[in-house]
């Protein structure tokens, strides 16, 4: 099964997800303070499923949001979510491996759960160039993606990188 199937499967719950415990006091406060300050700025949030961090992003006053997902119904969740509490966030059905130029240079680009599906080291600097490509000079890329160390110590792995000027 694709990940873009497995995401279809879960849609709507997903949201729930970031109220677990795990999730609550761990990952999102983290992921938040990895990713900093985003007012004034642009955010490209990857792999944004139904939207829980561009919402954020916005909220904390950034001053444009485009969520982008492999999966349909993720979209279709975070536009309904959108619509019920208007923000001005936009969303694409898209994969990164496959990411476009957008037509517009981000300032910060961010990432949950993205970089570890890649299914090699080609598709993941396939990846990585395809974000570039979509980022001002000097943006700041975010990502956090848990790999087998979580299992174990219950802590996911994150990373973050600036982009070249």
């Amino acid at each position: 099964m694709s990940a873009q199937q497995q995401y279809d499967e879960i849609g709507e719950a997903f949201e729930g997800f970031k109220a677990l415990p795990l999730a609550q006091y761990g990952e999102v406060p983290s992921f938040l303070s990895m990713v900093g300050d985003v007012r004034g700025k642009s955010v490209l949030d990857l792999a944004s499923g139904t939207g829980f961090y561009s919402r954020e992003f916005k909220r904390r006053g950034a001053t444009e949001v485009l969520g982008i997902d492999i999966s349909g119904e993720m979209v279709a969740v975070a536009e309904r979510l959108e619509q019920g509490d208007p923000l001005g966030v936009r969303y694409e059905v898209g994969d990164v491996s496959q990411l476009r130029p957008l037509g517009r240079r981000f300032d910060i680009a961010t990432a949950v759960q993205l970089l570890n599906y890649a299914v090699d080291v080609a598709a993941f600097e396939q990846m990585c160039r395809n974000v570039h490509r979509n980022l001002a000079p000097g943006a700041e890329s975010s990502c956090s993606t848990s790999h087998l160390t979580t299992a174990s110590t219950g802590r996911p792995s994150t990373s973050t990188a600036s982009a070249p000027s």
